[in-house]
């Protein structure tokens, strides 16, 4: 791999002149992304949010509904489902292409800022590095490759500006991000006024200049405004799903001083060493010395950021975006999971282009002829198959939960899904032994309670799945399906009056519910019935 000089890139016709010189890359790189991820255009909807928000969801053929969201993910749900209706490969491969879109973009912009060596190398391993399968891999996980998209487009934008000088590209970009608070509205985009911040500091100036800072400084105007319009009120609603949905109390959490090395440990583990990959990395022990030695990787990072910054602050900038792309899960009161693989899309993609110039550098430093060459090919096998290992634990919630069982055998939520799988196989025996272990690993999780007492009842035991259901309701005045359930159940025991008070419990719980409505009609004609 050669790293020829090209001429500078000063307009967006100049990126239209790379995109038609470099079209055999760009096959190459669609090639990539289709023989890693391919094979989920055989995937199914997952139980994680899939389901309920596509395949359950009564608004997704309306699409005047789905429009009349703002969301830019509902709008995409929507016409997918116009042309293919429910086919999950089709959604599948729509988060596949996003992916390679941004891989695309990700080669422009490496090419325009450094040379196309770099581009070429970042864009190759950000195609198939294993840390993006879960972003790609699950459907509803796409927030995280818009949040990539508008970062890659602003900066390019940024880039055009600083080059040229020009305001047009400025007010481009600024309308940009506009449009990428108004139509993600989430906490995740938050993070691209920093992500912009280090790129202005560090990688076009190379050394903190507060002068050009004023330029950044819109992003974060109208992204506090955002956060306050949009966000704020969703803090309180995010904190309350927090506790009652997800059993995770954001205000007794492990503090953020104690947690901050595990966060950048695991990071740095995952992205040097994509192997043990999960939904779930909870349930760990961390050992005093596990626990010491985290600590000496977050100093030993943040000393190496230092020093890059003095010496090649482009490099430092990496980092940093390494981190930037997590910041909600370094929130003083936890808003999100310590760590989720689906939160570090960006940071893959920086630490791409950290490995587009250390790679050249170690063939540089080692004199060892083709280096760059057998490592990025080496890398790319490696990766490759990694990739698409992942892709099949990400083909259906079997395979997903099982394999997450294997890396994760002490996280509760695993179980409580285990469960889930087995029971809708009907494998009622495994199904409850499953339930129980998430119960065993934590007896204050609702969910499982729940679902064991559901079990209960497809198996006709109406005494254990009345206790369940009533104990899980009892824990989660939220759980509406708990109250649904025990209505059936005193339905089925001709306790009308009980079922008719569960049900209109349901419906107060979770307006508009169909089961309840369709119940109470059920209950009034079996009412009827008996009065003849």
């Amino acid at each position: 791999m050669d790293n020829k000089s090209h001429k500078e890139i000063t307009s967006l016709k100049d990126f239209f002149q790379i995109i038609k010189a470099n079209r055999v890359t760009f096959l190459l790189l669609f090639l990539l992304v289709m023989i890693a991820y391919g094979n989920l255009s055989r995937g199914e909807f997952l139980n994680m949010d899939d389901e309920k928000g596509i395949l359950y969801n009564p608004n997704i053929g309306n699409i005047g509904k789905m429009f009349g969201t703002g969301f830019l993910y509902n709008m995409e749900l929507t016409l997918i489902h116009a042309v293919f209706g429910l086919k999950p490969g089709a959604y599948h491969m729509f988060s596949v292409l996003s992916h390679y879109i941004n891989v695309v973009l990700l080669f422009l912009f490496a090419y325009a800022v450094f040379d196309k060596q770099k581009a070429l190398i970042a864009s190759l391993l950000f195609a198939v590095h294993p840390l993006a399968s879960e972003a790609v891999g699950w459907i509803s996980a796409m927030h995280y490759l818009h949040i990539v998209f508008f970062t890659l487009i602003t900066m390019i934008f940024h880039y055009l500006f600083r080059i040229t000088a020009q305001k047009k590209y400025y007010v481009a970009e600024i309308v940009i991000f506009i449009i990428a608070l108004a139509i993600l509205r989430n906490a995740w985009v938050l993070t691209l006024p920093f992500s912009l911040l280090v790129f202005d500091q560090l990688i076009m100036n190379k050394k903190i200049n507060f002068r050009s800072m004023l330029w950044i400084l819109p992003y974060f105007i109208f992204a506090a405004l955002h956060a306050y319009i949009n966000l704020f009120g969703g803090f309180a609603t995010r904190v309350t799903d927090l506790k009652q949905d997800y059993y995770y109390n954001p205000y007794t959490a492990t503090p953020l001083l104690n947690r901050t090395p595990y966060i950048v440990f695991t990071i740095a583990k995952l992205l040097i060493s994509p192997l043990a990959l999960t939904v779930y990395h909870e349930g760990i022990y961390i050992s005093i010395v596990s626990y010491i030695a985290m600590i000496a990787v977050t100093i030993a990072v943040v000393i190496l950021t230092i020093k890059l910054y003095k010496k090649a602050s482009y490099m430092a900038g990496f980092i940093l975006l390494i981190f930037i792309s997590t910041l909600p899960s370094f929130s003083p009161v936890a808003i999100a999971w310590f760590i989720a693989e689906r939160y570090l899309y960006l940071s893959t993609m920086a630490f791409s282009l950290i490995l587009a110039f250390l790679i050249p550098y170690l063939e540089k430093y080692t004199g060892i002829k083709k280096f760059t060459t057998y490592a990025v090919a080496l890398l790319l096998a490696f990766y490759t198959i990694r990739t698409a290992v992942r892709t099949q634990d990400l083909l259906n919630t079997s395979n997903l939960w099982h394999a997450t069982q294997k890396v994760s055998p002490y996280s509760f939520r695993v179980y409580n899904n285990l469960g889930d799988v087995y029971a809708r196989e009907q494998k009622y025996d495994l199904a409850v032994t499953n339930f129980k272990k998430s119960i065993e690993l934590d007896p204050t999780y609702a969910d499982a309670v729940h679902n064991l007492g559901y079990v209960y009842l497809q198996m006709g035991d109406y005494d254990n799945a009345w206790k369940y259901l009533e104990q899980s309701y009892q824990m989660n005045p939220r759980l509406y399906g708990a109250t649904y359930k025990m209505g059936v159940i005193a339905f089925y025991k001709k306790d009308y009056e009980t079922a008719k008070t569960l049900w209109l419990k349901t419906l107060e719980l979770n307006p508009g519910d169909a089961n309840a409505i369709n119940a109470l009609k059920a209950l009034e004609q079996a009412v009827a019935a008996e009065a003849k």
